[in-house]
């Protein structure tokens, strides 16, 4: 009886520094090692006026060259 109540006594220490050690380990590694986007572009309809394609495509290509995608999936596109 003693054993099982020493046994239940250090399964919390051992739990405990086990999940710091994995805590520390996740806390250095900060960069994925894959990152994705998606983007949906949306067809260039000249009656949006203002937010027609030659008025978003600048922006767009800043977004997506700013993430830094690995991988960008993109919806809308004609070309």
């Amino acid at each position: 009886m003693k054993a099982r109540a020493r046994f239940s006594a250090v399964s919390p220490a051992v739990l405990a520094a086990a999940l710091a050690v994995w805590a520390a380990a996740a806390a250095r590694s900060h960069e994925p090692g894959l990152t994705v986007m998606t983007f949906n572009v949306r067809y260039d309809n000249p009656k949006d006026g203002p937010n027609a394609w030659p008025a978003r495509k600048g922006l767009a290509a800043k977004t997506l060259l700013f993430h830094k995608a690995d991988i960008v999936g993109m919806q809308e596109c004609l070309r």
